[in-house]
């Protein structure tokens, strides 16, 4: 091995090295055993020194251990080391989450001021752990749980789904005209509401107790889409319950809590067109604002009244107490709960998803009806049911038309006091035929109407100058100085009432002092040459059918209507006009 290594060593001498050798005094042969003896105690040590098997292993999982902890992620350069302080923070913080509430209560103060921190950072902390370690508390109440229905598993007729709803809806309840047929459509019209851009509520108003207002709401629940029935709700839980869940909101008592909160008659007030159906709320430990939606049906009950700016966006149904000789089938808790009930319910709400499904584009595109006997206001309202009507074959646009002119028209409207107030004066100027009134004989006028606020305007006491003059202010109208006789006194000019009351006064509104000829009249119009009629001529097929009876259960017929004014169509008569030539005024009785 040795001679091996010499030879080896040899070949790597360059002749450099050799000279350098011979200089030292020695062979190269001599120098080659020298480094061949080197190598060869060198490979001995290796071999000596060489681990085993099992060290091998002990040393290759060594150096695993150290790869796979070069390869986590290096600490944060702002991560410092747990100091004792914080460990302790910590572990106190362990001990505060396993304490009871009433120990935790007993001890807060103390501990977070031992620990240098507020309690209610302390109170945060504790919350967080017991969340962390799944100690946090039982959640409140219960969830709140829709029932979602399939859609009718063939296509709906729109007017067979009306009639149906109408019949559910006058089987239990004893309804003023006009009010099933509002009520069935603005059912359909909430499962349609997103192809709409006006959300009107369903609003019920009942003069006094047990006028069916509790069973209208059960019927109507077991009808509508996702229905959240409540009797009182905080203003901060509507946004969020809408936002979350995009129920059919039904608030019932409503004349208990709505005077208390303005904050909540805003929100309510919010949804009514879908642009402005949102509230604005900061939230989170930063304050950041967020936008929340108001926008989903609602159906609002009272006794007496709701605010103007709520009915003003509802199709408003008013309810009476039912008569001794009324016969209905009372809603008892064996109905509600029967098979049948539930079938047929269950029934109509899948036939109403049906029957939206397939027409929501034709909705979507509806291009308003609008009447004239209505304020753009409750245009806007009846809107969504129009279309949804006018989808419908047969009569059923010209009844939502007949029921929006009942239920909502310019007459049924009820005016507010400064309405009431330019119409009263209107009718002191006609009976008076001045042009002008001083304010002191105006006074008096007002206070001696009767059925009127005036006289006991202010707690019993007369209204004044000075207040009819702050209600007049809003219209624009001002008293001036007029001169007259050689005398001078404040008053008002009835030129200075005239763009008000064009304004603001509907054409047949009547004063206490106008005529009453037309209260006992049948509610009509007549058809508006260029627009779609509002009712039908008797002579038309359909109304002889609804006469003879033909469509079963809908409880509608077209009747002539007597002419308002029978001496002026008589003397027309005589000059030769024919009768056909005339608009004829007619109504559905329904």
């Amino acid at each position: 091995m040795i001679m091996e290594g010499m030879e080896e060593v040899k070949k790597q001498l360059q002749p450099a090295e050799e000279m350098e050798i011979i200089e030292m005094g020695m062979t190269v042969e001599d120098d080659v055993l020298r480094q061949a003896q080197d190598l060869e105690a060198d490979a001995m040590d290796e071999t000596i020194n060489e681990p085993s098997s099992s060290q091998n292993e002990e040393l290759e999982d060594k150096a695993q251990a150290a790869t796979d902890q070069s390869k986590q992620p290096l600490p944060s350069q702002n991560e410092e080391p747990k100091d004792e302080g914080q460990k302790d923070l910590e572990s106190e913080i362990d001990r505060l989450a396993n304490l009871s509430e009433l120990d935790y209560a007993k001890t807060r103060k103390a501990t977070g001021k031992r620990l240098g921190i507020g309690v209610t950072i302390l109170d945060k902390l504790r919350t967080s752990n017991q969340i962390e370690h799944g100690q946090g508390k039982t959640p409140q109440g219960k969830e709140i749980v829709f029932d979602e229905p399939e859609p009718w598993d063939k296509p709906v007729d729109g007017g067979e789904l009306v009639q149906r709803l109408m019949n559910l809806f006058t089987r239990f309840l004893v309804l003023q005209t006009g009010s099933a047929i509002a009520m069935s459509l603005w059912v359909i019209r909430a499962h349609a509401i997103d192809a709409f851009g006006t959300n009107p509520r369903l609003t019920l108003l009942s003069p006094e107790k047990r006028c069916g207002k509790t069973t209208t709401l059960d019927l109507i629940s077991a009808v509508v889409p996702r229905p959240l029935p409540c009797s009182n709700i905080s203003p901060s839980a509507i946004f969020r319950v809408i936002e979350k869940a995009f129920p059919t909101l039904i608030l019932d008592e409503m004349d208990s809590f709505q005077d208390a909160d303005e904050e909540l008659r805003g929100i309510l007030n919010s949804g009514h067109t879908r642009t402005a159906a949102f509230v604005i709320r900061s939230v989170g430990d930063d304050f950041e604002p967020r936008k929340f939606s108001t926008w989903c049906p609602m159906i609002l009950a009272a006794i007496g009244s709701v605010p103007d700016t709520l009915e003003d966006r509802s199709i408003a149904v008013r309810m009476q107490r039912k008569k001794k000789n009324d016969k209905v089938e009372r809603f008892v808790q064996n109905v509600k709960t029967s098979d049948s009930f539930k079938e047929e319910v269950g029934t109509i709400r899948r036939q109403c998803v049906r029957w939206v499904a397939d027409h929501f584009t034709e909705l979507q595109a509806a291009e308003p009806d609008t009447l004239t006997e209505l304020s753009d206001r409750a245009n806007d309202n009846w809107s969504g049911l129009f279309a949804i009507a006018k989808l419908c074959d047969g009569e059923w646009l010209a009844k939502a038309q007949l029921s929006a002119i009942t239920l909502a028209g310019k007459e049924a409207t009820s005016d507010t006091i400064g309405e009431m107030l330019l119409s009263d004066i209107k009718g002191l100027f006609k009976s008076h035929q001045v042009e002008h009134l001083s304010s002191a004989h105006l006074c008096d006028s007002l206070n001696n109407l009767e059925e009127r606020p005036w006289a006991g305007w202010s707690r019993g006491k007369p209204i004044t100058s000075a207040k009819i003059a702050r209600l007049l202010d809003k219209y624009g109208i001002k008293s001036q100085a007029i001169r007259e006789a050689g005398t001078v006194f404040k008053g008002y000019y009835k030129a200075n009432f005239e763009d008000a009351w064009e304004r603001y006064i509907p054409s047949f509104f009547s004063s206490s002092l106008e005529s009453q000829d037309s209260k006992n009249n049948t509610v009509t119009t007549p058809m508006d040459k260029g627009r779609t009629p509002v009712f039908k001529k008797v002579t038309d097929p359909l109304c002889n059918a609804l006469e003879n009876g033909t469509l079963a259960n809908t409880g509608a017929a077209c009747n002539a209507v007597t002419p308002q004014n029978p001496e002026s169509q008589g003397k027309e008569k005589k000059e030769g006009k024919k009768e056909g030539n005339q608009p004829e005024e007619l109504s559905f009785d329904f």
